[in-house]
Formats: structure tokens, C-alpha cells, sequence
């Protein structure tokens, strides 16, 4: 992990500098799962929508049979010969990736079958995410509403001088969160192409600048270790004007709908009632644990969100 510093120069020449490890432990913070709003969250009505999207009737299946239904339409859809038959189908995942490890896999799994797999693990990302050719923004809110929300609550403070020194916080999460979080600021094609999920370690980076009048954010990109340097991806966000820092406030007001403080409140049954009103009235009634962070490892993926006093 880099140690990020910016000096407080105007945003258009601002300099920043990285800093290389330090002799003090970089403290972590951890919550039990059943409360960990920010990585993993129980949502009964994106299972609900799901089942819908596929035509599932069977109100006691898993998320793994919904994908299987998924899959198996699509290879449908375009006459895939690979990745076919329900052993295969849960097999291909692995297979692709010991593949791309250059570890021996099956001898059906040619060049075809690859770009087919290749295929089916976007469009796996794209309807877990609720990003792409399922584009929800309620379901977006569930995977990365709290994070957004976390990082711009930071960037808040930040400008108040209310973050007691602290200068750097880091995320580690995962392709169901790292592309809906792309998406609320309307740059997932443009950062992740010509892939259509995050590579592994993948890492996005929200930077806060300021000069003598006002505060800007911007928001870098790398795509994996292979790259030296981050792409700036401010300048693809519509509301902010093609520039290369985006004023704080014009920022948060392009992402103001996909944040939340609470997304339990959409996805806890017991609340759904209460709470429906300010929620749209999003309804629930079967639980199922989706998962959308986890502990930092090859294959994952890094949120960092840089602020500067």
C-alpha cells in the first residue's frame, strides 16, 4: 500500500508526492460481519429482482442457482458450445483463472471456451454489481452506497479540519463493489475497458485538493500492477466539465443519488416498513447473504480515498 501526500497548491499545478512506507503501524479497523454495512449487506429484494430478471419461481434457490439459470440462458442466447451443462457452467470461473496462472485445465477448455468464460464472468460482475447490462441504481445503492458515502463523509470532514490529523484511509473491496462505485460517477466503460470487470488489484483513488478560494476532488485510476501510473478519470465525469479536479460540491451533487448512510434500511426486512418512504418503497421478504468485500488478497481489489489538511 502507497502512503499518499498533497501540499495545498492551486489545482491546476498542484504537486503530488508518494511516500514510501513508514516506521509506524498502519492501524485497521474491522466490525462484525452482521453489522458490516460497508462490505457486506443481506438484501432480500435485489434476490427478488434477480429471480425476476431470470425467471426463477423457486422461492427457496441460492444466488448460485440463479447465476446457473443466468448462464445457461446467455450460452443459449449466443449459441456458446464450451461453457455448457451445469458442471461446466460452475466450473469455468476457476478453470479461467488457473488458466491465466499458467496451470494445466481441462482439454475442453480451448480458445473458444476462454472467450466464451471470458463472457460469462463480465456478465457475471455486470448482474451481481448492478452495473452494465443491468444497470440498477437501487441495487448500486446496496453494493456501494455506503462507501461512497464513507469516502465523501471523509472528504467533508477533511474541509472542516474535523479528521484529527488523519490524512489517508484505504478500503480493500471487491469486483461487486469496485464497479457499481465506478458506475455511480458514470466512468465504469471508460475505466475498465476493453474489459468489462475490474482486473485484479485494480485500484481507484478520490484525492482532495484545494487553493486559496475552494476545495476540488479528483478521482485516478490504475487498472492493475502492470501500470506505473493512474489514470485521471475526473475529466469523464459528466458534471464535472471535462476539467482535471472537480469542485467538491459539484462532485458530491453528480453522486448524490448513489450514496447512503444506512443501506440496511433497504435491505433489513424488519425496517423495509418503516423506513419505506424515504426509500422508495422498496419492498423484501427473503434474506440472502451477498457478499461484497473482503479481506485484501491477490484477486481484490483497492479503494483509497487520499484527504489533505
Amino acid at each position: 500500500m502507497v502512503s499518499f501526500h498533497a501540499t495545498f497548491e492551486p489545482a491546476h499545478n498542484a504537486k503530488l508526492e508518494y511516500l514510501g512506507g513508514n516506521d509506524s503501524a498502519t492501524p485497521f479497523h474491522s466490525s462484525e460481519q452482521r453489522t458490516n454495512h460497508l462490505a457486506r449487506i443481506r438484501c432480500p429484494f435485489v434476490v427478488d429482482e434477480m429471480k425476476q430478471i431470470t425467471g426463477v419461481t423457486d422461492q427457496s434457490v441460492d444466488l448460485q442457482h440463479i447465476l446457473d439459470e443466468l448462464f445457461a440462458q446467455e450460452a443459449k442466447r449466443l449459441n456458446f458450445t464450451n461453457i455448457v451443462g451445469k458442471d461446466r457452467i460452475r466450473q469455468f470461473e476457476p478453470i479461467f483463472l488457473e488458466h491465466d496462472s499458467g496451470l494445466a485445465v481441462p482439454q475442453w477448455f480451448n480458445d473458444d471456451a476462454r472467450k466464451e468464460a471470458d463472457h460469462l464472468l463480465d456478465l457475471t460482475i455486470e448482474f451481481i454489481s448492478g452495473t452494465g447490462r443491468f444497470h440498477n441504481p437501487n441495487w448500486i445503492l446496496t453494493r456501494s452506497g455506503k462507501l461512497l458515502y464513507t469516502i465523501l463523509n471523509n472528504q467533508r470532514k477533511a474541509v472542516e479540519n474535523a479528521l484529527n490529523g488523519t490524512k489517508f484511509f484505504g478500503f480493500t473491496t471487491h469486483d461487486i463493489l469496485i464497479s457499481p462505485l465506478l458506475d455511480s460517477m458514470g466512468v465504469l466503460h471508460v475505466a475498465l475497458a476493453p474489459k468489462g470487470r475490474p482486473d485484479f488489484v485494480a485500484t481507484v483513488v478520490f484525492e482532495l485538493w484545494r487553493n486559496d478560494t475552494q476545495h476540488y476532488v479528483k478521482v485516478l485510476n490504475r487498472r492493475n500492477t502492470e501500470y506505473n501510473e493512474f489514470t485521471n478519470l475526473t475529466p469523464m465525469i459528466k458534471s464535472c466539465g471535462g476539467g482535471n479536479a472537480c469542485d467538491i460540491k459539484v462532485f458530491e451533487e453528480a453522486v448524490r443519488t448513489f450514496q447512503i448512510e444506512h443501506p440496511e434500511v433497504l435491505c433489513d426486512e424488519p425496517n423495509i416498513k418503516q423506513d419505506s418512504d424515504r426509500n422508495n418503497g422498496i419492498p423484501g421478504e427473503h434474506l440472502l447473504d451477498l457478499i461484497y468485500g473482503k479481506p485484501m488478497k491477490i484477486g481484490y481489489h483497492l479503494v483509497l480515498a487520499s484527504s489533505v489538511q
